[in-house]
């Protein structure tokens, strides 16, 4: 299967870097902390489900962690990728050479996450539940008002909400923006 994890794959090149050099800053190579806020929450997540990140980490943190849901297939990964590389300007069949050119700011701004079935087995929800992720103490926390980066507009918002969770929060007093903060959050 094609491996479609190398963002994973720079993070533990990364981690290993801690566990082989922490020593000459004057920290402790067997008690490396992960941690994450959001995105890198989630890449926490995902990480700790990695037989390969094991002997990498000691302790997580997962600050408002948005991995507790279920990735993409590999196959939806790169219809995602051609879909960006058109965005982009480029066809669809893009070369890896034409895509490196473009600027960053070219691309689509995308948080998806993939499976891909090698580096990647299974999402950190099925894996935490299953117990077959790295066994470190872990601090899970959400920020409150986390809406800074609220993707969708007010209304979206409202629109997708279920009675119930609304009706919850109007007995709060909560309308507007406020709400639909609330409810995003």
């Amino acid at each position: 299967e094609p491996l479609g994890r190398f963002q994973t794959m720079d993070q533990l090149a990364a981690l290993k870097w801690v566990k082989e050099n922490i020593r000459a800053f004057g920290g402790d190579e067997r008690n490396v902390t992960l941690s994450g806020l959001s995105a890198g929450g989630a890449s926490t997540l995902q990480i700790l489900t990695i037989p390969q990140a094991k002997q990498l980490v000691d302790k997580a943190i997962v600050q408002s962690g948005n991995g507790w849901f279920s990735p993409i297939t590999q196959s939806e990964m790169e219809a995602i990728g051609a879909w960006m590389a058109k965005e982009a300007g480029w066809p669809a069949n893009a070369t890896a050479e034409q895509l490196r050119s473009l600027p960053l700011d070219a691309l689509p701004h995308l948080g998806a996450y993939n499976i891909d079935g090698r580096l990647q087995k299974e999402n950190a929800t099925e894996a935490f539940a299953a117990g077959r992720v790295i066994d470190v103490p872990m601090i899970i926390g959400w920020t409150d008002f986390d809406g800074s980066s609220l993707r969708y507009p007010p209304q979206t918002v409202i629109d997708r909400t279920g009675a119930g969770v609304k009706a919850a929060y109007a007995a709060e007093g909560k309308t507007g923006d406020d709400l639909v903060y609330a409810i995003y959050t």
